[in-house]
């Protein structure tokens, strides 16, 4: 069982998209957890990141863990079909992000 409480949770509108956020801490079986996650919404477009950390914290893991964090990026040269409703083509918009190695 994970139990979480909220430690931080902001959120924000500028530039024509929405973003809000939170990290929790907490226990899942008598390990430490960090959870965060992240939710940003466009025009049109959706995206949601996670990412939780497990065991005892320390200052290179909280770093690596930032710098992962930090390597979400647009899918380079991919898309993502969409069916239009207004005739049978499909309209291409830009990939999710995913977070680079």
């Amino acid at each position: 069982q994970t139990n979480l409480e909220a430690y931080n949770i902001d959120a924000e509108e500028k530039d024509g998209y929405k973003r809000a956020g939170s990290v929790s801490l907490g226990k899942r079986n008598d390990q430490d957890i960090l959870h965060t996650g992240q939710l940003w919404v466009g025009k049109k477009s959706l995206f949601t990141m996670e990412g939780e950390m497990l065991g005892a914290s320390s200052d290179k893991l909280n770093q690596l863990f930032a710098d992962i964090l930090k390597t979400v990026q647009e899918k380079s040269g991919a898309v993502v079909k969409k069916e239009s409703k207004d005739s049978k083509t499909s309209p291409k918009e830009p990939a999710p992000a995913v977070a680079q190695p």
